[in-house]
């Protein structure tokens, strides 16, 4: 997966083409546990653009994917400097995730801030 965009200005009697350049996606793995070290299924999990500390703005287009039985999630965005969101009762932000387009950044385990309700 990758996104792109451009802009072309049309002008009557005139054929138009835009060239619009894709960037890859890249994907990152990892694990949901709670304070304990279980694993946590049926999380969502959310990569959205790095925000200030204190502050966590989301907006989904599509419903984000969910961790597996064993806890494990992956998620794939844009490259640049990222924030992975697990969307539990309170959100757990994990920012500065550095996405590199076509490379896999695995984060491990991320332990919930809060236990599931």
């Amino acid at each position: 997966h990758g996104a792109g965009a451009g802009k072309v200005r049309v002008t009557p009697d005139q054929a138009a083409s835009v060239d619009i350049l894709l960037v890859a996606n890249g994907t990152v793995p990892g694990r949901i546990v709670d304070k304990t070290g279980k694993p946590v299924s049926g999380m969502r999990v959310a990569l959205i653009p790095d925000q200030p500390p204190g502050q966590l703005q989301i907006a989904l287009h599509e419903p984000p994917p969910s961790s597996g039985p064993d806890g494990r999630f992956q998620v794939q965005g844009p490259p640049g400097t990222r924030t992975l969101v697990l969307l539990g009762h309170t959100p757990t932000a994990k920012r500065g995730v550095s996405v590199a387009a076509g490379n896999t950044v695995d984060v491990g385990d991320v332990t919930l801030d809060d236990p599931p309700k």
